[in-house]
């Protein structure tokens, strides 16, 4: 059940030694990360239970994959007081896949790409932060073949390099579901320490 699932969100905290407030200054943001996974937010149960986690947690960022959204479902019926969201729905017919970013700081969409295997959300966000942060949402589905994996991987590649190449003075944060898939070399081009490393 979701309820099941809560305790394997990852909550990366600010790293001053408080809970900051609105308008401290933060190196880091503080950040949510979760996979809503059947039926992801069109299912109400888990949409009111998100929605009182961030309550309870204040997060400035919630990064969510398998959101199985889609063109019908609005951003006012997912909206949480407080958070702007932006998402990049699977493009077919099918159930499953999609990704969102809720955010209460100040952001900007840098890059969106979604078919029916991947989707993914670049975002600059800054303001309560020293630096800005550059925040993606990735998800890749299950039983990608080799081939396949390598060319979401490279193509995602490409799309960070242009944004950390704009944006130099910024801070990466990479998360999501990319489902056991090899993305060592993304963490060797980026610099990237791996912040969960239990199944989940």
């Amino acid at each position: 059940s979701y309820e099941e699932r809560i305790p394997v969100l990852i909550n990366i905290k600010c790293n001053n030694k408080t809970a900051h407030k609105k308008h401290d200054i933060c190196e880091y943001p503080s950040v949510i990360l979760l996979n809503a996974h059947t039926k992801g937010l069109t299912c109400t149960t888990k949409l009111d239970e998100l929605r009182s986690l961030v309550n309870e947690c204040s997060p400035d960022i919630v990064c969510i994959t398998e959101t199985w959204l889609h063109s019908n479902v609005t951003n006012e019926s997912v909206q949480i007081n407080g958070y702007n969201c932006d998402r990049a729905d699977r493009n077919d017919e099918r159930e499953g896949g999609g990704v969102c970013i809720y955010t209460n700081l100040c952001s900007k969409t840098l890059n969106k790409f979604s078919d029916n295997k991947c989707n993914w959300l670049l975002n600059i966000i800054w303001k309560a932060m020293r630096k800005p942060v550059i925040v993606g949402c990735v998800y890749l589905t299950t039983g990608l073949s080799v081939n396949e994996n390598i060319s979401y991987l490279d193509l995602l590649n490409e799309h960070l390099l242009e944004a950390t190449n704009k944006h130099k003075a910024a801070k990466l944060l990479l998360c999501g579901d990319f489902n056991r898939y090899d993305v060592s070399q993304l963490s060797t081009n980026y610099n990237l320490n791996q912040v969960v490393d239990f199944p989940s």
